[in-house]
C-alpha cells in the first residue's frame, strides 16, 4: 500500500514539473528578433528575451480591406463577391465582381471607393415584373441580373462618409455607362447611407421593407436609368439628397409612411412618386423634370411646400441602355398598353391601369380572337369581377376602377373562382398606377 502511494506521488510530481516546463515554453524566447517566427501582418521584435508583435495596418493578407489598400495591389483583401455570413468593415478601394450578399452588418469607412465590375461572376439574379412602363426594358430581365452585380446587406448597412470625405459607389469601367451595375439593397432597419456618391447604377438605393429607422441623407445619386431611391414599403427617412439624371423618378414610394424632405431632384423623368401609403413629402425642389409629384389612387400623403419646375415641353432628353430609352415625357416607344403579367396554360393574362386607356385605342395588343373574357377591376382595396365587352370593333370597361385585369379564354378554374387567386395578389402593387 505504501509503495503504491509513493508511486502515485511520484507520477503527480512529474506531471507538475511537465506543466511548469510547458507553460515556460508558451512565451517564445529570443536573443534577437530574427529568433521570432513570422506572423502575417505583424512586425516582430525581441524585448527582454521575449518575442513581441505589433499589428501592421494596412496589411495585405489579413482578409480586411483597410484604408490605404486597393484591389489592384491586394486582391485577396479588396475583391469581393458571393455570400458573407459575418459582419465586416470595408475601407480602401473595393472591387465587386459579382453579387455580394452580407448576412449581417456592413460598415463602410469614410473615403472608401466601391467599384462594380460590369459582370457578375456569381451568375445570380432575378427578373423584375413588367409594370406598364418598363415592359420593353431589357434591364428588368433575368439576363441582365445574371450579368450585373449588386450589394445586398441583410443586416445594417452603415456607409457614413463625411462632408469632406465622401464614400463613392461607381462603375469599374474605364468609360462608365448608365446601368453598369444594379444597385444597393440595405435590408436591415437602422441602415445609414450619408455623404456618399452613387453613380452609373440601374437603381441607386432600394430600401428593405419595414425599416423606419433607416436614413438616407446628404447623398449625391446620379446617372441611374431607373429611380435613385426606392423607398418601397420601408418607411425610411430621406433627407437632403441631390438627385439628377435618372430615367424614372428621383424618389419612389410603394407604401408605408416615409419622410421625404429637403431633397433636390433635377434632369429626371419624374420627381417623386407615391403609389400608396401616407408619406410626408415637404420642402423638396424638383426642376427640369417630366412630372413633379405623382400620387396613386390609394395614397394619402402629406404634401407641403414643394417647388416644381417642369422641363421644357420640347425637351428630347432621354436615358438609354443599348437601344432602349426612357424619354423625358411619356412612355418608351412601342410600350404596349396592356401588360402581360403572367400566363395560365401558356395563355397570357393582362393588366392595365385605368389612366392608360383613357382616350386611347385600348384594343391594341389584345388577342381579339379570344372567344371569352373574364375581367376584374380594382376598387375599395380589392379585386371585383366586372363585365367587359371586347370585340374587333368595340371595347367597353365600367368606370370607377383604378386598374383592370383581363383574362382571355379563362380556364374553368378561373371562371369558378369567387375571388382573385394568390397568383394575382401582387399585381396591383407591381403595376404603375
Amino acid at each position: 500500500m505504501m509503495k503504491n502511494k509513493k508511486l502515485v506521488l511520484g507520477i503527480l510530481a512529474l506531471t507538475i514539473v511537465g506543466i511548469v516546463l510547458i507553460s515556460g515554453c508558451s512565451q517564445q524566447k529570443c536573443k534577437v528578433k530574427e529568433d521570432c517566427p513570422d506572423k502575417t501582418c505583424f512586425s516582430k521584435d525581441c524585448i527582454d528575451y521575449n518575442c513581441s508583435y505589433s499589428q501592421i495596418i494596412p496589411c495585405c493578407g489579413n482578409g480586411i480591406c483597410e484604408t490605404g489598400e486597393t484591389y489592384k495591389e491586394c486582391a485577396d483583401d479588396c475583391v469581393k463577391t458571393g455570400h458573407y455570413r459575418e459582419s465586416d468593415v470595408w475601407g480602401g478601394e473595393i472591387l465587386i465582381t459579382g453579387d455580394v450578399y452580407m448576412d449581417k452588418n456592413l460598415k463602410i469607412l469614410p473615403g472608401t471607393v466601391v467599384k462594380f465590375a460590369v459582370q457578375d461572376d456569381q451568375q445570380d439574379g432575378w427578373e423584375i415584373p413588367a409594370d406598364g412602363y418598363n415592359d420593353l426594358d431589357p434591364i428588368r430581365l433575368i439576363s441582365y441580373g445574371k450579368t450585373h452585380s449588386s450589394l445586398m446587406v441583410g443586416g445594417k448597412l452603415t456607409a457614413a462618409g463625411t462632408l469632406n470625405n465622401n464614400i463613392l459607389f461607381t462603375s469599374a469601367a474605364e468609360n462608365p455607362k448608365i446601368a453598369d451595375w444594379e444597385g444597393i439593397y440595405p435590408q436591415g432597419d437602422g441602415s445609414l447611407i450619408e455623404y456618399s456618391i452613387i453613380e452609373w447604377s440601374r437603381g441607386g438605393i432600394s430600401a428593405g421593407s419595414d425599416t423606419p429607422n433607416s436614413i438616407f441623407r446628404n447623398n449625391i445619386i446620379r446617372y441611374t436609368i431607373w429611380g435613385a431611391i426606392a423607398s418601397g414599403w420601408s418607411g425610411s427617412q430621406i433627407y437632403n439628397n441631390e438627385i439628377y439624371e435618372c430615367g424614372h423618378q428621383g424618389i419612389a414610394v410603394d407604401g408605408g409612411d416615409p419622410i421625404i424632405e429637403n431633397n433636390t431632384i433635377y434632369d429626371c423623368h419624374g420627381g417623386i412618386v407615391v403609389l400608396r401609403g401616407s408619406a410626408i413629402v415637404r420642402n423638396n425642389l424638383m426642376k427640369k423634370v417630366g412630372n413633379g409629384i405623382q400620387i396613386g389612387g390609394d395614397a394619402t400623403p402629406t404634401i407641403e411646400n414643394n417647388s416644381i419646375i417642369l422641363a421644357s415641353a420640347s425637351s428630347e432628353k432621354e436615358w438609354c441602355y443599348e437601344d432602349f430609352c426612357y424619354p423625358m415625357f411619356g412612355e418608351p416607344v412601342d410600350t404596349p398598353i396592356f401588360t402581360e403579367v403572367y400566363k395560365e396554360n401558356n395563355l397570357p393574362r393582362y393588366a392595365v391601369p385605368a389612366y392608360k386607356i383613357e382616350n386611347k385605342d385600348y384594343r391594341a395588343n389584345l388577342p381579339l380572337e379570344a372567344e371569352e373574357w373574364l375581367a376584374y377591376g380594382w376598387k375599395n382595396d380589392k379585386w371585383n369581377k366586372i363585365n367587359v365587352r371586347i370585340t374587333a370593333t368595340k371595347c367597353e370597361f365600367p368606370s370607377g376602377y383604378s386598374m383592370y385585369v383581363l383574362i382571355p379564354n379563362p380556364t374553368q378554374e378561373e371562371k369558378d373562382a369567387e375571388i382573385f387567386n394568390d397568383k394575382h395578389s401582387d399585381i396591383y402593387k407591381i403595376m404603375t398606377v
